[in-house]
């Protein structure tokens, strides 16, 4: 057995043979060595369960001693072939002249964890004392030593860390294919018991304990299920619901011998049966090859931005009574590619018109129609209620100091969001801006000034709230920012044009 050295704390002195030294200030020679001749507790040969205690006494006889100075105890521990030149385990007595010490459950698991071999519920050890005497001259080992067996029931296997599929995962029925999984995976849990660990995924309804789970797979000694579609037609059909998206829940079972436990957690799981009706608020997301595909639009209720406060644009630059749009997205897009956008698992697809003013639906993405002149960044609205949509080319993005009338411009950083990173900007604490969206062509082109959503002073740790930006009529100091203090030299700042932050937003990035 390779041997693991647990010592609390390392002593210098090691055992030594019985010697004749000078007493320490010229007292002439020193008495024989101090040697405990009795262990008292436990008994020789006794089985402790680890199970039971919360701490085991160990006791011996005083050793005799005349001599100079105190005799100072340490308990030592060795395994069953160990001769304790080499200890495995050391506990000084907190003080001279103790015979007993009481050793806490966490020591005495320390010390089985590092001797268990083959048996993983058993070990031996043996126990002696040395005496300490002689101001540490002598460090002499008990005439006795004595035997002490632990046991353990090792801690139950379960399961605590499922990793795959995600919390929330959509199993679509629709693209799982006929020879296709659903590969469920967890971390294998810590195991010192006799036996190896096999495993089952068992699936059940949310509010099922899994005792009679809707699905239980084949045991595996891996970590890992692959679970197939005819199994999932099985669950829908025990289930017989008629909702386009069922909920359900996995665990996993874990056995060792005659054990079995359940994983601590469970994680949930949908199985979308049928295409969900698509509802006025559902994401929908831009495709085609030429697209930034998968970009998600943002819906804007009218509750989106705070339309109370005076200056909020309604007309000219937001064109909200031209185009009574409730979905936007700037993106980027090729020239003369259509593009799309989809909901949910592409069961819904819908265009914007060959002119860009109208949004319908169409059966499959290769019916798109909308395409854009020249390569570039656009803004694109739409209503899924009107019908009415309005294509514009984004020509720049830039971050207005409105305290002394310069410009940063913003680099398109891709799916909607725009970054400075400049060394020289001109701004310091307390001066205002705004950011500026220049857009549209000949005849519709317009600066659209995007600025405060909800009035407060900013700060590293101000409300999310705060930081929000929204359309804003024009004027130079109309619904501005000031830069907050704590920024670092340089201006470095994000604009969020975009559901990363489920809102439109911005952020500095270079605080102190």
């Amino acid at each position: 057995m390779k041997r693991k050295y647990i010592i609390v704390p390392a002593l210098a002195a090691g055992i030594l043979a019985g010697c004749t030294e000078e007493q320490p200030n010229g007292g002439g020679l020193l008495d024989e060595p101090a040697i405990v001749q009795t262990l008292v507790a436990p008994q020789e040969g006794a089985e402790i369960s680890l199970d039971n205690i919360e701490t085991l006494a160990f006791e011996w006889s005083a050793a005799e001693w005349t001599g100079y100075g105190d005799v100072e105890y340490d308990l030592v521990f060795d395994y069953a072939e160990g001769d304790f030149s080499e200890p495995v385990y050391i506990l000084p007595a907190e003080q001279s002249g103790v015979t007993k010490i009481f050793i806490p459950k966490s020591m005495l698991d320390e010390l089985f964890y590092a001797g268990i071999t083959d048996n993983k519920e058993r070990i031996s050890v043996s126990w002696a004392v040395i005496a300490r005497s002689g101001s540490g001259l002598y460090s002499e080992l008990s005439s006795e030593i004595r035997d002490l067996i632990l046991t353990k029931t090792p801690d139950p296997a379960i399961v605590t860390d499922l990793l795959a599929p995600a919390n929330g995962y959509d199993v679509v029925m629709k693209n799982l294919q006929e020879s296709e999984t659903v590969d469920f995976s967890w971390e294998a849990p810590v195991w010192l018991g006799e036996g190896d660990l096999s495993y089952e995924v068992v699936i059940d309804r949310p509010d099922g304990d899994f005792s009679a789970p809707l699905f239980k797979s084949p045991r595996v000694s891996e970590t890992s299920v692959a679970v197939s579609r005819e199994d999932f037609e099985a669950i829908l059909e025990t289930l017989a619901s008629d909702e386009y998206s069922v909920s359900l829940k996995w665990a996993v079972n874990s056995f060792a011998g005659d054990n079995a436990w359940t994983s601590s957690v469970s994680s949930a799981l949908n199985v979308v049966q049928q295409a969900k009706p698509f509802e006025t608020g559902d994401p929908l997301y831009i495709g085609g090859a030429g697209s930034e595909t998968g970009q998600q639009t943002v819906y804007i209720p009218s509750d989106y931005f705070n339309v109370s406060l005076a200056d909020f644009e309604d007309k000219d630059c937001s064109n909200k009574k031209e185009v009574d749009y409730n979905y936007e997205i700037f993106t980027k897009l090729q020239a003369g590619t259509p593009f799309y956008f989809y909901a949910g698992y592409e069961d819904y697809f819908y265009t914007v018109s060959a002119d860009g003013s109208a949004f319908k639906e169409i059966s499959d993405a290769s019916e798109a129609e909308g395409t854009v002149p020249s390569d570039g960044i656009y803004r694109i609205r739409f209503s899924t209620e009107t019908g009415k949509a309005k294509v514009q080319i984004v020509t720049r993005v830039y971050c207005r100091n409105t305290s002394n009338a310069t410009n940063i411009m913003m680099d398109y950083q891709g799916n909607g969001l725009w970054e400075v990173n400049n060394a020289s900007a001109p701004f310091s604490a307390g001066n205002t801006y705004k950011f500026m969206v220049t857009a549209g062509g000949e005849g519709d082109g317009f600066d659209q000034p995007y600025g405060v959503t909800y009035q407060g002073t900013l700060s590293q740790d101000a409300d999310e709230s705060l930081w929000y930006v929204q359309p804003v009529r024009k004027g130079g100091n109309v619904l501005v920012y000031t830069y907050p203090s704590g920024l670092g030299s340089g201006l470095h700042v994000r604009l969020y044009l975009n559901n990363d932050k489920g809102h439109y937003t911005h952020e500095f990035l270079n605080w102190q």
